[in-house]
């Protein structure tokens, strides 16, 4: 069946981890919600991402709602969704606003990779790594923009996100190796191109890259979103790239309300 994390809202107000077991008819098998503290506790833990281990364990990544240890990575039992607290922990990301990227991976010996992205405006993205049972922070590297989703790749990862260096919004590719470090420097892949027109006026565009998928051909497929200007919206902005970032094609949907293009599977 089917393995989903999300949040619970309780009666006080805060939200805790939700893990919700179900079969491939839909019918509840097994749930269980966490929270760090005790039933009077307001401190909310927002469930983000998981991914299940070679022996059958979940790692779970979710957000921690203070400025301080604010990133949470939590294992709980396939069978029974019982926790483990031996191999759960607080992991403090050094940054401002973090927000939890839902990326997670696994290596051959179980260590767990996850993105994040630190900064209201003009922030950081980074790739982390670390052991499966501790919360000692293994390799990680960032990229000086606003980071919204990571991908595995042929070489390592891949990330998309925003930058407003030149004013506007636009998006951008970084592609980093297996340690998290970036390959070369970020590539621009979309800044208000000139193939994006109507009528005799090019749009105003400011765009923001919010998520990323690799391709069977080793590329990328890249979503987001473009400020119409003729309607004061957003449409969703889809771009095909190499492995190397450069551009195939680039298609808009969208029509007189907001869209956003926010997740891709193939």
């Amino acid at each position: 069946g089917y393995i989903i994390i999300g949040d619970r809202i309780n009666a006080n107000n805060s939200t805790s981890l939700l893990i919700l077991q179900i079969n491939q008819l839909g019918t509840e098998i097994a749930k269980t919600s966490f929270t760090l503290g005790n039933a009077n506790d307001t401190t909310s833990l927002h469930g983000v991402d998981l991914i299940i281990n070679s022996v059958n364990e979940i790692k779970a990544t979710a957000l921690i709602d203070t400025t301080t240890q604010n990133l949470w990575v939590g294992t709980f039992n396939v069978s029974d969704l019982s926790y483990e607290p031996t191999c759960s922990f607080r992991y403090s990301s050094a940054g401002p606003n973090p927000k939890m990227l839902k990326s997670m991976a696994l290596d051959a010996s179980g260590k767990i990779t996850f993105g994040l992205s630190t900064g209201i405006t003009q922030g950081k993205g980074r790739v982390v790594r670390v052991p499966s049972c501790q919360g000692s922070q293994e390799t990680g590297a960032g990229v000086d923009y606003i980071a919204n989703q990571l991908c595995e790749s042929l070489s390592g990862f891949a990330m998309v996100g925003t930058t407003t260096r030149n004013g506007n919004g636009d998006i951008f590719l970084a592609r980093l190796d297996n340690d998290g470090i970036l390959q070369d420097s970020d590539i621009l892949v979309y800044s208000n191109p000139e193939d994006l027109e109507e009528g005799n006026s090019t749009i105003n565009s400011n765009e923001q890259g919010l998520s990323i998928l690799q391709t069977a051909d080793n590329g990328f497929l890249l979503g987001g979103s473009t400020l119409n200007s003729s309607s004061g919206e957003s449409d969703i902005l889809l771009i095909k790239t190499d492995f190397f970032g450069n551009k195939i094609w680039v298609s808009r949907f969208g029509d007189q309300n907001d869209e956003r293009a926010l997740v891709a599977v193939i």
